[in-house]
């Protein structure tokens, strides 16, 4: 197995999953002065802080160097909440709670779609172990894609 592959794709995973908790942590700053969007926002930033407790379990810790955190830190922007909160307030996510429901449903599969391209590029290298830990993470995020779309549905009732 090539640790240091797995190691790195662990690695973005877990800096995908900060850069949500510290958007959604900035957001409750912002936009939590409202009741509604509090509790939402609230709720989400718990579920993210969840994701990556349970990825950290499952894939461990890894530090590279600075200049690998740095690449990687990079790699991870690119791959979910690329604008920040400017971006998302672009996007309407703070507008309604159905807006943050509706974003926050769109970066969930964003985040499916990354951490299951990087599962099957290092099960097409022979990593199964590692293809099989990001397919679970992938699983993870789909779970929570299928509630926030749940919610998003009853909000419309």
């Amino acid at each position: 197995m090539n640790l240091r592959a797995a190691e790195e794709a662990f690695f973005t995973a877990q800096e995908m999953e900060k850069r949500a908790i510290r958007l959604y942590e900035r957001a409750l700053l912002v936009f939590g002065s409202q009741a509604d969007m509090h509790r939402e926002i609230s709720a989400i930033l718990r579920e993210e802080q969840e994701h990556l407790r349970r990825f950290t379990a499952l894939c461990g810790e890894y530090f590279p160097s600075l200049e690998e955190q740095t690449l990687l830190s990079s790699k991870a922007a690119d791959a979910l909440f690329t604008g920040g909160l400017v971006e998302a307030q672009r996007l309407g996510a703070f507008e309604s709670p159905r807006g943050l429901i509706a974003y926050a449903a769109s970066e969930e599969q964003n985040a499916q779609d990354f951490y299951s391209s990087m599962g099957a590029a290092l099960k097409d290298a022979g990593e199964t172990a590692a293809a099989d830990a990001l397919f679970k993470i992938a699983q993870e995020e789909s779970m929570h894609l299928c509630a926030l779309n749940a919610h998003l549905e009853s909000m419309q009732a």
